[in-house]
């Protein structure tokens, strides 16, 4: 999963390496935060997210979906992939790992003839 991430913007994170008593604020790279994170069996956090959301309306996002990766919070790595819908307005990414080891995931479109629908 090793990559570059030509996002633009950033999100910000938070992460605790006691248990919750203290907690340290990141920044997360990329243009789209993460609706949820996935907590892998070996401790790593996994979430996917639109490279770059576009809810303009005037369809100036990007198909491509986001995979990112962490071991240590601090430290991400960027994977993408095309998602060939023939539309780009879309975002509000999230997954599930399903116990055969997939991800599942969601997406809301933004433009007008998908709207509304969940993808």
């Amino acid at each position: 999963m090793a990559g570059t991430n030509p996002c633009q913007s950033d999100s910000i994170g938070d992460r605790s390496t006691d248990g919750g008593r203290t907690w340290e604020t990141y920044d997360l790279p990329g243009a789209d935060y993460p609706r949820n994170m996935i907590v892998e069996s070996d401790g790593g956090l996994l979430f996917v997210r639109a490279l770059k959301s576009d809810w303009s309306g005037e369809g100036d996002g990007s198909p491509n979906l986001q995979l990112c990766h962490t071991q240590d919070g601090k430290t991400w790595q960027f994977s993408e992939g095309v998602v060939d819908w023939g539309y780009a307005g879309y975002g509000e990414v999230s997954a599930i790992r399903l116990k055969d080891g997939r991800l599942l995931g969601r997406a809301a479109s933004s433009d007008s003839e998908h709207e509304g629908r969940r993808l």
